[in-house]
């Protein structure tokens, strides 16, 4: 899956209504995948969707932000580690599309749950590895 995120990263520039870059099909519960593979491979699915296309917004090595496009001042974002071990990630507002100085609220799609800080310039987590 993430191949294909890849893939798809290199001709988001020609994406357009009607002409949309094609995700493939969710991998979802075939036994091949870690959980957090198969939460990682479902969010970057979801972000790809035809009318909002996703993009590779910053990337070092193997950590890296994918961010949707804004929308009504809402944004997804999908912090990937890709490597075997923990790290922290960072994104940083004006990587992603955000104004400086913007005050965001965060929710935690998976955790069902919004976050009691609110973020200023950026957002900051550790991501567990291939997570």
């Amino acid at each position: 899956m993430i191949s294909t995120a890849d893939q798809n990263e290199v001709y988001a520039d020609f994406a357009k209504p009607g002409d949309w870059n094609d995700a493939g099909m969710l991998e979802v519960g075939n036994a091949r995948m870690t959980k957090d593979g198969y939460m990682v491979h479902f969010s970057i699915w979801a972000i790809s969707r035809a009318s909002r296309e996703k993009r590779l917004a910053w990337k070092v090595t193997s950590r890296q932000v994918w961010a949707g496009p804004p929308s009504d001042n809402r944004l997804a974002i999908v912090l990937l580690n890709r490597s075997p071990q923990r790290y922290e990630i960072t994104a940083n507002w004006d990587d992603i599309g955000i104004p400086p100085n913007s005050i965001v609220m965060e929710r935690d799609l998976w955790e069902h749950k919004t976050l009691e800080t609110r973020f200023v310039d950026n957002l900051i987590a550790t991501v567990n590895s291939h997570a």
